[in-house]
């Protein structure tokens, strides 16, 4: 009501007890206790009524409170006004028992709080309607019964088509990392244990080793081992010299990391649309947003598909703006005969799914940049 006076709005205030039905919440005692008896009568479970059993609450059928709320709104004489929209009032063990008996089946039991906690039992908790009646005629239509009974035919119906989904749908995983580590179980043991012998945990030869293997698969002249895929990318934006006045395209379907490398660096990001058929970056589309500030284009290469590259470097080329390749999801993809990461000036490389090591490959000019 201050927010109302301070602003000059047409306030009415409704003061709500509990409100219950269908799309209730049922998961979390804490939310609304009636919600978890509901689940519980439902699953079979003993509901548990703590205190006496003899507070009295009240319950809003849902339908009763949009119906409040529409009456308050539309009624000028309920501006100003505050009102308790009060239900039905009950006492817990007596809703706990309408709620078997709508249910067919179910039990409870009282749990009497432990004496030094006595005093915050808060007892009967419910609210008049008197003045909401008086004023705007509106009276509850749902009574209580009724409104458990469709409350609770709407949770088992849910209940019912949710353990047929689960007994229907088989999950099928976006990846096996173990059946991978399974399949090379012995070379990657042996591997780990041959570091952890050498005492050298941090770069070293093994680190070097691999720089220069990966680099020599992807078909470029140097690789540099970094912390993880967005590392890579972040280095090589800032290896172009971007900065906080430059913009940078790219993708709006891709991992946030892209666009966070950006503007780690201080840029814009500048984002083209898809190609609807590759969902890479459509290169019908890039040249429209490049502009004075363009310094880098960032195609990504998405699902091992790569970005149709020839059309994006001819572009790049002629407006002279660097091309970063993302390659997270591109190992070993093959673009006109030629391993994705080696088209671009530079590009990033990201080892999913524990990112514990990142990998930069880049051509010779652009390394010197980086490794000095």
């Amino acid at each position: 009501m201050l927010y109302g006076k301070i602003y000059g709005l047409k306030v009415t205030s409704l003061r709500l007890t509990n409100t219950y039905g269908p799309r209730m919440r049922i998961k979390d005692a804490r939310q609304t206790f009636l919600g978890w008896w509901i689940r519980q009568v439902i699953e079979g479970e003993e509901i548990q009524v703590y205190g006496t059993g003899k507070q009295i609450r009240d319950f809003n059928f849902v339908d009763d409170v949009v119906d409040a709320m529409l009456r308050a709104a539309v009624e000028p004489k309920a501006i100003g006004e505050v009102y308790n929209l009060g239900g039905e009032p009950i006492g817990l063990a007596d809703l706990a028992k309408l709620l078997i008996e709508c249910n067919g089946t179910g039990s409870f039991r009282i749990v009497p709080f432990p004496r030094e906690r006595e005093v915050i039992d808060i007892g009967d908790y419910y609210g008049s309607y008197e003045k909401i009646r008086t004023h705007l005629g509106r009276e509850p239509k749902v009574p209580l019964k009724d409104g458990l009974k469709r409350t609770l035919d709407y949770y088992k119906k849910f209940f019912t088509l949710l353990h047929l989904k689960r007994k229907m749908i088989v999950m099928i995983p976006q990846a096996s990392p173990l059946s991978q580590f399974l399949s090379y179980k012995q070379e990657i043991l042996e591997a780990i244990e041959k570091v952890l012998d050498s005492g050298q945990y941090i770069l070293g030869p093994e680190v070097q080793a691999f720089e220069q293997e990966f680099a020599q698969f992807v078909g470029v002249r140097f690789g540099v081992g970094v912390a993880s895929g967005t590392d890579a990318l972040h280095l090589a934006i800032r290896a172009v010299d971007v900065g906080p006045s430059d913009e940078v395209i790219t993708v709006p379907h891709t991992a946030v990391a892209t666009v966070a490398a950006i503007e780690m660096c201080g840029a814009t990001p500048v984002l083209v649309d898809i190609d609807l058929d590759t969902y890479t970056l459509s290169p019908h589309r890039l040249e429209t947003v490049i502009t004075s500030r363009t310094k880098a284009i960032i195609p990504v290469h998405l699902y091992g598909h790569p970005a149709d590259m020839e059309p994006i470097l001819e572009i790049a080329r002629r407006h002279h703006v660097f091309v970063i390749e993302d390659c997270a999801q591109a190992h070993g993809a093959m673009y006109q005969g030629k391993r994705m990461g080696s088209f671009g000036d530079l590009a990033a490389f990201s080892f999913y799914p524990t990112k514990n090591l990142g990998q930069l490959v880049m051509e010779e000019l652009l390394s010197q940049m980086i490794l000095r």
